[in-house]
């Protein structure tokens, strides 16, 4: 192939290697006119989810609050008693799932 190349005059080898350049050249501008343009579209879409995933976060934090309260409002607070059994059972779900007691959980022998 590149025998025949140089067989050609030195003038056309010329316009070969400028056509050449030209269309890496128009290629390259291409690629990063494209690559360019596609950030800008992909940066506006993380912006709008962005936004999006914030309201939706703040209308859950409202949610939550609002939710917390409502409950803490009908249900009376717990007895001395009812937080001991509450820790209790807490100890042994711990015990269960992880197969030792919490050191914070001092569990109080059974009456009765």
């Amino acid at each position: 192939m590149f025998s025949r190349f140089r067989g050609i005059p030195l003038r056309q080898q010329r316009m070969t290697w400028i056509v050449i350049g030209g269309a890496f050249i128009v290629g390259t501008a291409f690629k990063t006119g494209y690559f360019y343009y596609a950030r800008q579209l992909m940066i506006e879409d993380l912006k709008d989810i962005h936004l999006d995933a914030t309201k939706n976060l703040r209308e859950a934090q409202a949610f939550s609050s609002w939710s917390q309260e409502n409950r803490q409002s009908r249900v009376p607070p717990l007895t001395d008693q009812q937080k001991q059994e509450l820790q209790e059972y807490l100890a042994l779900v711990a015990e269960h799932q992880f197969g030792e007691k919490p050191d914070e959980v001092q569990v109080a022998p059974r009456r009765g």
